[in-house]
């Protein structure tokens, strides 16, 4: 079983199929594409692999899930429990460990606590939305199948003590991290971060890109904006101001009907507009004058950055996420360290740290001015609290000073009531 995608009217859809592409049940399809139709797009992909690992989970255990659901046959709290738990396996090692079409509590347990558990599980986010979106399907097919029907009454109490064990084994998956933060480690090295600086740089020897200048904007923009991946990709000729203020407009357009990619860019914060450099938005507007508007295609759409080979008549199209992907993978073999969106935006955050402390002495901003800056910057709402996230860095350097303040007094003093004796 695989998920497959496909585009329809300019929409992308998705399905889950067999080896020969046929769809692995109709009601998977019904609840991927209608069920969910008011899900952006990137949201029903995590589903669809989310329905995925149950399936392929319930089948390696010889399980008829719609059918069992279809007969009123429902799971005991063992297998709740056992499913909940298995979650948390990365499907390749559950795949691989399974000999029979059972596993026990107890394997389940020496498996997640082997010496290196982190190369088992998969984040808390990924395991816990792999059941939410198990148990929200479950309730969908039976509502299409006895939704409407007078069960007999102990077929409903089966029934209600399964949604019952779904919420008690939810509940008692608890919380865990994979890897330990250390807030004093950088998320991207500083001699890294010059040195990605230096290879990406179109003019540069080191620079092995085939799209050397779009790569470099790229790479640029994330550095200076902190943007997402999905941010960058939707990004138009429209949304680029080189003016007295350069900036790029983020916008929030789901589904957009200009966009013919399969998988379509998508913003997932906020709407708002992240300042740039006036050399950056330079770059960016000779880009599109004078190498973009040579390429054929780049006429029927609006997407800044396209594809500069003909891979598959991709010639002149919007830059694919996948290529996104591919420019960090090959920056990640070059430099030796994993590099990603993600990683650049926590970088964008280092150094906002130190511009915004400069910058809040000059203005006299206080602690909640620089954090309200930040938010917009990043594209957070008023109410995010993911700006606590970036803040341990500073508030542990702060602590750390404190006590070396304390134990340099302290050492002083020692010293000097030795030197009075």
């Amino acid at each position: 079983m695989k998920v497959i995608s496909y585009n329809n009217n300019g929409k992308t859809r998705y399905s889950i199929s067999n080896d020969k592409y046929i769809p692995a049940h109709h009601l998977i399809t019904y609840y991927l594409q209608v069920q969910l139709a008011n899900k952006a797009t990137n949201t029903i992909e995590r589903k669809a692999y989310e329905l995925l690992f149950a399936f392929k989970y319930f089948n390696k255990k010889k399980v008829n899930l719609i059918g069992d659901i279809e007969g009123l046959k429902f799971f005991s709290e063992e297998e709740i429990s056992i499913f909940a738990k298995s979650c948390k396996l990365k499907l390749s090692t559950l795949e691989s460990e399974y000999v029979g079409s059972i596993i026990s509590e107890v394997a389940l347990r020496n498996l997640m606590a082997r010496n290196q558990p982190t190369k088992n599980i998969v984040d808390e986010g990924t395991a816990k939305g792999r059941f939410d979106t198990f148990v929200h399907f479950y309730k969908f097919v039976f509502n299409r199948y006895h939704g409407r029907a007078l069960l007999p009454l102990q077929k409903q109490e089966e029934y209600n003590k399964c949604l019952i064990e779904f919420t008690t084994s939810r509940k008692s998956m608890g919380r865990w991290k994979k890897s330990f933060s250390d807030p004093f480690k950088s998320y991207f090295p500083d001699e890294k971060y010059f040195e990605l600086l230096e290879i990406t740089q179109a003019s540069s020897n080191k620079n092995s890109f085939y799209s050397k200048v779009r790569n470099e904007l790229i790479i640029k923009i994330f550095i200076e904006t902190g943007l997402r991946r999905g941010a960058v990709a939707k990004l138009k000729i429209s949304d680029v101001f080189n003016d007295r203020q350069p900036r790029v407009r983020v916008t929030r357009t789901p589904d957009d009907i200009t966009d013919k990619r399969r998988n379509k860019a998508a913003q997932k914060t906020r709407a708002h507009v992240s300042p740039i450099s006036a050399e950056l938005a330079a770059k960016i507007e000779y880009y599109i004058k004078e190498i973009r508007s040579k390429l054929p295609n780049t006429h029927t759409h609006e997407f800044v950055f396209v594809t500069e080979k003909d891979s598959r008549n991709t010639l002149g199209q919007p830059l694919s996420l996948r290529s996104y992907n591919q420019i960090f993978e090959k920056l990640s073999d070059a430099l030796s360290i994993e590099v990603t969106p993600h990683i650049l935006r926590h970088k964008w955050n280092e150094i906002f740290d130190v511009n915004i402390d400069t910058l809040a002495k000059e203005l006299n901003l206080d602690s909640q001015a620089k954090e309200d800056i930040r938010k917009y910057a990043m594209g957070w709402s008023v109410n995010s609290a993911m700006a606590d996230i970036y803040n341990n860095f500073r508030l542990a350097v702060k602590t750390r000073e404190h006590h070396l303040s304390r134990q340099r007094e302290l050492s002083s003093s020692i010293g000097s009531r030795n030197t009075a004796g």
